[in-house]
């Protein structure tokens, strides 16, 4: 069994850098991973089918993590989407 099996996780802008590294290391341990980006989607998307492959879910969200309306939004939609956050 993988550390992170079937877990349901939020990752704060992880289409580039040090956010991307976290996203994919907590797929590869089995976390269904709920990730943001700000602007560029083809990069959020490209990250969103590498993880799913890895079969887990995966799903990008565009949102602005210094808005707290923006913030309340994308938990609101995981919820829906992922069914708990752990």
């Amino acid at each position: 069994m993988k550390l992170l099996q079937n877990k349901n996780v939020i990752i704060t802008g992880a289409s580039r850098g040090i956010g991307r590294g976290i996203a994919k290391v907590f797929a590869e341990n089995g976390a269904n991973v709920a990730f943001t980006y700000s602007s560029s989607e083809a990069p959020a998307l490209e990250l969103e089918n590498e993880l799913n492959a890895l079969g887990v879910k995966a799903k990008a969200y565009k949102s602005n993590a210094a808005s707290f309306e923006a913030s309340e939004e994308l938990v609101a939609n995981v919820l829906a989407d992922f069914e708990g956050i752990d």
